[in-house]
């Protein structure tokens, strides 16, 4: 049975009161107000609720039951019973009811926003599952259009963390770690810097080696091996400062003391390959700047023009007509030939035991008068050289000698070697020119030319025949050794000369058959004798004979 509830009849009172015609057609639909509405799933009154649920319903047979009560009831104001009931004011059941205005279940909604950021799962359109719904309800940093932060989550539930929070280079770092540039792994917080013009170590600079700190448009990098000096750079020119100027790890060469003189190009050294030659050295004569001044010592300066320097022996450059080897002027008190003497006008035919000699010996031509001489030169200590008859043409070759033997009386001489020979005893050569017992011989000719050209004077004779027995003259039987009478000497031929100039130093029977001639004082010297059998022979008293002819010509005159 239905019965009408108070608040229905306030309701209908208001009605009447408020309108003067009540129209039954504009009334709203009531659930239950006709039979089956109460159990047909319908919400026939379209105010949300269906059947028992609706307050329509509640006293309808359909909905009776429906309670926990001890019989059954169909209350509007509360119960308490466990299951169900059909109230629609407020009950405290744990499970299920059926009021529209409020009650005590437990069930969440689902569209309530948990962090308080505004935005729920189910997003401002209330339909969970499209992409403004919140992706993180429990964290109020997440939610759709929110701005990413570096904290490894996707803040603006795109369904992707923020660029900045991927390592794109794979060094292990992101920007939001500190990576300055996430593009290339040798830029990262931390790193070392190396020379490729980036900031490695994301601090916001260079490395120190990519700067120029010395401005010299060179950094480190580039090369520059000393960074804090604008002369030292690579492809600079090195200067003498003791530095590495060009940076290629040595310093330049003027630096260094190739001679090992203590004193390099820088110091002054003008010739780093001679440790002769250095800044304030004292000069030597040897043709060298020793003392690096730019000029030769003044020893080595041909002061008088006469092509011999102090070095060389001269010691007078002031006077061209001094130097070694000048001719004397005897007893005028000057030594001209800078032997330490003023020369006798004595002439001095022999001279002391020599030592030490180079003597060219003509060959002898099948004779034995070249191995004579050879053998006496050398077992007194002398050097001996045999050489061919050509070499009497060979004006150079002859003054390289101390002295010539031409050993041969009887042998042919050519013009070449007659001219030479002449040239040879004018220059101051000292010759032994063997000779024959007729004045046909060319020696013999050429002895007698030799001393008419030198200024002297000399006059060939005749023959003088047999064994002869000659005595040594002047100096020659004594200086430097003894000699007695010659015992074997076969054939001789005679000369005279008219001036003196011609000394003889061999006799028989009053008969002259050696001589010598001396051009003048330390001038060419001339020994000449007729017979080489006596050379040859090896008789007593001839090897000493030999030997002061040596020693004349090699210190007399």
């Amino acid at each position: 049975m239905k019965t009408t509830t108070p608040l229905l009849s306030a309701l209908l009172l208001l009605l009447s009161v408020g309108c003067t015609e009540v129209r039954l057609s504009e009334a709203p639909e009531v659930e239950g107000d006709e039979a089956g509405e109460c159990d047909d799933g319908v919400d026939n009154d379209q105010d949300g609720d269906t059947d028992c649920a609706d307050e329509g319903c509640e006293n309808a047979t359909a909905c009776a039951g429906d309670d926990d009560d001890a019989t059954d009831d169909d209350d509007v104001v509360d119960d308490d019973d466990a299951t169900d009931d059909d109230d629609v004011v407020d009950d405290d059941d744990a499970t299920d009811d059926d009021d529209v205005v409020d009650d005590d279940d437990t069930t969440p909604d689902p569209c309530v926003d948990e962090d308080g950021d505004g935005v729920t799962i189910c997003g401002p359109d209330g339909i969970q599952g499209n992409e403004d719904d919140d992706c993180d309800d429990d964290d109020i940093l997440n939610f759709p259009g929110n701005s990413e932060y570096c904290d490894g989550q996707d803040n603006d539930c795109d369904g992707q963390l923020w660029s900045e929070e991927i390592d794109d280079d794979g060094d292990l770092q992101t920007e939001c770690d500190g990576d300055c540039d996430d593009v290339d792994d040798q830029n990262w917080l931390g790193n070392t810097e190396i020379c490729d013009g980036q900031d490695n170590d994301c601090n916001g600079f260079l490395g120190l080696d990519e700067l120029d700190g010395d401005i010299d448009g060179v950094a480190p990098c580039d090369g520059d091996c000393d960074d804090g000096d604008d002369q030292n750079f690579p492809g600079n020119t090195e200067i003498c400062d003791g530095q590495d100027n060009d940076c290629d790890t040595f310093l330049g060469p003027d630096e260094i003391d190739d001679d090992l003189d203590l004193q390099t190009e820088c110091d002054g050294d003008c010739d780093d390959a001679d440790d002769q030659n250095w800044f304030g050295n004292t000069e030597i004569c040897d043709g060298q700047d020793n003392d690096c001044n730019t000029f030769l010592g003044p020893d080595e300066i041909d002061g008088d023009t006469d092509t011999i320097t102090i070095c060389d022996g001269d010691c007078d450059d002031t006077e061209l007509t001094i130097y070694p080897g000048a001719p004397e002027i005897c007893e005028d008190g000057i030594d001209q030939d800078c032997n330490g003497l003023d020369a006798s006008c004595t002439i001095e035919l022999c001279g002391p035991t020599p030592t030490g000699l180079d003597v060219l010996i003509i060959d002898s031509a099948g004779y034995t008068m070249d191995e004579e001489w050879e053998r006496v030169l050398t077992a007194d200590g002398h050097t001996a050289t045999i050489g061919p008859t050509s070499d009497l043409e060979n004006l150079a070759t002859l003054e390289s000698y101390d002295l010539v033997i031409v050993a041969n009386g009887v042998g042919a001489l050519s013009a070449g070697a007659e001219s030479t020979l002449d040239t040879f005893v004018n220059n101051g050569g000292r010759l032994y020119l063997q000779g024959e017992y007729q004045n046909s011989y060319e020696t013999n000719q050429l002895f007698s030319s030799i001393v008419n050209n030198g200024g002297g004077s000399f006059t060939a004779g005749g023959t003088v025949s047999g064994s002869l027995n000659p005595n040594p003259l002047e100096c020659f039987s004594s200086t430097p050794n003894p000699v007695t009478t010659i015992a074997y000497y076969w054939y001789g031929a005679t000369g005279t000369s008219a001036d003196g100039s011609v000394v003889p130093i061999l006799n028989h029977g009053g008969q002259d058959i050696g001589w010598a001639w001396c051009q003048g004082v330390g001038l060419g010297y001339v020994i000449h004798h007729t017979d080489q059998d006596t050379i040859q022979q090896t008789v007593p008293n001839v090897d000493n004979l030999m030997r002061n002819f040596i020693a004349a010509l090699a210190g007399g005159c």
